[in-house]
């Protein structure tokens, strides 16, 4: 395809696709929100936004030494197609 034939074009040249050369990184910026254990992480044009919180509950009486772990993922829409808003 054009893209595939692009992509190599631009690999023997010694440049990526966004025009940087092979080694030269992008511009990483980290931004610590006001909102406890909120981040913003920005490479290039790509931002991503994590939090983080935390609880302390009681364990259950069958398991008195665990505890809980539970992780939630929101992806915006235009990350990919396969991703929709608030879903679980």
């Amino acid at each position: 395809t054009n893209e595939c034939q692009f992509i190599y074009k631009a690999l023997a040249s010694n440049l990526r696709v966004d025009g940087r050369k092979p080694m030269k990184m992008r511009r990483v910026k980290i931004k610590f929100l006001r909102k406890s254990g909120a981040v913003e992480v920005s490479i290039g044009k790509t931002r991503v936004l994590a939090a983080t919180t935390a609880d302390i509950v009681k364990p259950w009486p069958d398991r008195p030494s665990e505890g809980f772990l539970r992780i939630h993922t929101d992806f915006s829409p235009m990350a990919s197609p396969f991703f929709e808003n608030n879903r679980p």
